[in-house]
């Protein structure tokens, strides 16, 4: 079971988690993993920190973690949304795996590896 929505809110506000994206982002630099963009200056903001574990919010071991620009992280967002869906059919699977893997959250990346493996 997840945290919630406001304590989600919380826990972003916390100096444990502002010092965590600033490292991560020293380290990293401050550009999408996704598409390559480089931001500078206050376009830093557009950078996102992207949980590939949300139902281990709290855990802020880097590998958990990918920066994406706002454009891709919404993307991603969708895409595993529309993965976890039981209603929603994503067409294209191998494609959106192949392009995403590394980026969607550990469920939605199970789930679509498993749907590709089976032909679904």
């Amino acid at each position: 079971m997840g945290i919630t929505s406001k304590e989600k809110s919380k826990f972003r506000a916390s100096k444990k988690w502002k010092d965590f994206r600033r490292k991560l982002m020293e380290e990293r630099g401050a550009v999408c993993e996704l598409c390559g963009t480089k931001y500078s200056g206050k376009r830093r903001r557009m950078i996102q920190v992207h949980h590939l574990d949300p139902d281990n919010y709290t855990d802020l071991r880097p590998e958990k973690f990918v920066l994406l620009c706002s454009l891709d992280h919404t993307l991603v967002e969708r895409i595993s949304k529309k993965i976890l869906s039981k209603n929603i059919e994503l067409p294209n699977k191998s494609v959106w795996l192949l392009l995403l893997e590394r980026f969607l959250p550990f469920k939605p990346r199970k789930k679509l590896q498993e749907e590709v493996k089976n032909g679904s």
